[in-house]
């Protein structure tokens, strides 16, 4: 389920109902980010046989993980492994850079909104 008011913003990936509110509203509505279905399987071959180097922030992270910068290291064993052997089925590793993005993107649109 849905909800929106006049000018609210959504964000999401272009699935499921996603894609119904887009035929609606149209696309210039809303922001998609992440791939594309005709997209995925080309993806998710380059990150299983490593065609494509894993972002530097991500390694970072995978690195904090291993080393226990987010608690117990056990808790993201399955994670990190699946990142690190290129199970990665959701393709976390080529959506990371763009949700590092919309993170820091939305955190200053609401330091003006607090304003």
């Amino acid at each position: 389920m849905k909800f929106v008011l006049n000018g609210g913003l959504i964000l999401g990936t272009l699935d499921g109902a996603n894609i119904e509110i887009r035929d609606e509203i149209g696309q210039e509505n809303m922001f998609i980010f992440g791939a594309t279905a005709d997209e995925v399987d080309a993806i998710r071959h380059s990150i299983r046989y490593r065609l494509r180097p894993l972002d530097p922030d991500l390694d970072f992270v995978i690195k904090g993980l291993r080393g226990g910068a987010f608690g117990d290291t056990s808790s993201f064993n399955q994670l990190v492994q699946m990142l690190v052997d290129g199970n990665d089925y959701y393709i976390v590793s080529h959506d990371f850079p763009l949700c590092t993005f919309l993170f820091f993107f939305l955190l200053l649109l609401s330091s003006f909104v607090l304003i």
